[in-house]
């Protein structure tokens, strides 16, 4: 009996130091995995990175909401929004349109303002200024566009500006995908400006099986990227798209969310008595969805329905609340990404005390940093071939300039018109300017509602001295 005690004893021991080996087992490998878990977050109170490190000053969050690649490289996905999406076909064209919105101006000391006025005629006169703006238009939507010029010469022959005298010029605008240039040489005769598939520049381009020439290429090229991606986009730039993809997913989630929810306004909940025991009948579910057929044709048609006295119908209707400020706050995201303002964008009016002059002088700032600044030399590139066509030379120090963007109230002109016009008249008065002057001044800007003969006749002529044929302003008759 005692030795059948003992033995019970040492085997209930023996269980109890098993059972503890097996808690430190387990306590251990919990240890284990807490540390090993710990070590991969980056410790107790940061995920990743360096111990103790808050989770917002991680980089963890750039590579989650990074890409990793360039929509400017999909030319079908480019091509087919633009065609499909207005709003897209607004960002690109809009700032285009409004930056060369009433034409350009031209001047130059060695060319007179006749032989100006010719030139601005003529860019407008055979679309040239028209291509111009449709290259520019290529160049945002696909971050690459380009003015092929046409002379009349071979076009694999290098052109210079001397060639276009008295011949007929025209550009034909093409986009970036019509001006194929193959890959970059790599070998040491390569230039120190031109670094190997970064900022590539190809002798010839090949559009549509043509050789061309890059002299006769006049290249538009979108935002510069950063060397380590740039090669990615063969020496062009970015499409104006790139970043506001996140912005129009959005955006474009959101209207699809609002006809979803416009399809599930209205809900209508049938109950029927004995439904459970009708499911589990063989014909018992075809004959429910008939029930509720009959109810639907019922309703639409003759705006009543018949049920059995057990039956009942409840209609319920979804609740839009919240849906109009989050579009609102997406549309905000789409405007502040392209710099441009909701009235521009999405054609919604100032609200509040708003009256959105601000918003659209933060507008014409970014046309004149992001549009005209940037396309002046191409520009007048342009304007030199055409002048070398015309007139036979280029003139010195030519410049272009650009119709005001601010567009003025008729209450707003007529004072600017009255202030210009006592103006010249006190300058004539203080012998200043001579009659002459003053006429061609008055008529340039088109003070009065009648054109003067720009002559060096006074205003007032021998019979208005004693006041004969003088109407009551001092003016002839």
């Amino acid at each position: 009996m005692a030795g059948r005690k003992k033995k019970t004893a040492g085997t209930a021991e023996k269980k109890g130091k098993s059972a503890r080996n097996a808690e430190q087992r387990e306590t251990a490998a919990f240890a284990n995995s807490l540390t090993a878990a710990l070590s991969a977050m980056g410790g107790i109170s940061g995920i990743g990175g360096v111990p103790g490190t808050s989770q917002a000053s991680q980089a963890d969050t750039f590579v989650k909401n990074n890409r990793w690649y360039l929509v400017s490289n999909l030319r079908q996905l480019l091509s087919q929004t633009y065609a499909e999406h207005g709003i897209v076909q607004t960002l690109v064209d809009l700032p285009v349109d409004d930056a060369f919105r009433g034409g350009i101006e031209i001047s130059s000391p060695t060319i007179d303002e006749d032989d100006a006025a010719g030139v601005e005629y003529g860019l407008q006169r055979h679309g040239i200024l028209t291509a111009f703006t449709q290259a520019m238009k290529w160049m945002r939507l696909f971050g690459g566009a380009g003015l092929i010029i046409l002379d009349g010469g071979k076009p694999e022959t290098p052109f210079a500006i001397a060639d276009a005298k008295g011949r007929n010029i025209s550009f034909k605008p093409c986009d970036m995908w019509e001006l194929y240039c193959g890959s970059a040489p790599r070998n040491e005769n390569d230039r120190l400006s031109e670094a190997p598939g970064v900022d590539y520049r190809p002798e010839f381009y090949n559009h549509y099986g043509h050789k061309i020439h890059n002299s006769r290429v006049i290249r538009f090229e979108g935002k510069r990227l950063p060397s380590l991606i740039r090669p990615q986009l063969r020496g062009w730039g970015s499409s104006v798209l790139e970043t506001v993809v996140r912005s129009y997913n959005q955006y474009l989630k959101s209207v699809d969310l609002s006809f979803e929810v416009l399809d599930e306004f209205k809900v209508d909940y049938f109950k029927i008595d004995g439904y459970n025991s009708s499911l589990m009948s063989p014909q018992g579910t075809s004959r429910i969805l008939e029930r509720v057929r009959l109810a639907n044709i019922s309703k639409n048609y003759h705006e009543a329905v018949s049920m059995d006295t057990k039956d009942d119908i409840i209609t319920r209707q979804l609740n839009f609340q919240g849906i109009a400020e989050i579009m609102q706050q997406i549309r905000m995201q789409i405007a502040a990404d392209l710099r441009m303002p909701l009235t521009k964008l999405f054609g919604i009016s100032a609200a509040g005390f708003n009256s959105g002059e601000d918003d659209i002088e933060n507008y014409n700032a970014m046309i004149e940093t992001e549009i005209r600044s940037k396309c002046r030399e191409q520009l007048l590139r342009v304007i030199e071939i055409c002048c070398m066509a015309w007139l036979g030379d280029v003139p010195d120090a030519l410049s272009v300039g650009f119709k005001p963007l601010r567009v003025l109230s008729a209450e707003q002109e007529e004072t600017i018109k009255n202030a210009r016009f006592s103006r010249i008249m006190t300058a004539l008065q203080n012998g200043i300017i001579q009659p002459i002057e003053a006429k061609e001044a008055i008529n340039r800007d088109s003070l009065l509602p009648v054109m003067l003969p720009e002559t060096n006749d006074t205003f007032a002529v021998q019979g208005q001295q004693n006041g004969e044929g003088q109407d009551d302003g001092g003016y002839p008759a």
